[in-house]
């Protein structure tokens, strides 16, 4: 797979062999989420989408956007209508890092995963300590 970078304005996109059905790319950058076309041209930002959300993925047919907002304290999922900007809240999930950025579902948004934080500690006994 033959990988090639393009700069734009604070923000870098990689893309690869993209099918031919696919006609934009959607990134997140300094002024929120927006489309770069495939074939090239200028960005369109979405509205509705704010500057701390990141795209998901495309969904009812290419019609909405499922963007994720990290806050530190919970994941926030939330449906954007392309041609209106109207939101729709989808789902919350609990969340301790904002490193919790990843996140994957279908298209159809049946099956879903994200990581769920795991801690581990070592527990050292002592004796005879004065």
């Amino acid at each position: 797979m033959m990988l090639q970078e393009e700069r734009a304005p604070s923000v870098t996109i990689i893309t690869s062999s993209l099918p031919k059905q696919v006609r934009q790319v959607a990134t997140s950058g300094v002024g929120g989420i927006a489309f770069y076309p495939a074939d090239g041209g200028e960005p369109v930002t979405l509205k509705g989408a704010s500057a701390s959300e990141y795209p998901v993925l495309f969904t009812t047919g290419g019609k909405s956007l499922l963007v994720i907002e990290p806050t530190g304290r919970e994941l926030i999922l939330t449906l954007i209508d392309l041609a209106s900007g109207r939101r729709l809240p989808w789902k919350r999930f609990v969340s301790e890092s904002r490193n919790d950025q990843l996140f994957v579902a279908t298209p159809d948004l049946k099956y879903y995963s994200y990581p769920f934080p795991r801690y581990s500690s070592v527990l050292y006994m002592v004796e005879n300590l004065r």
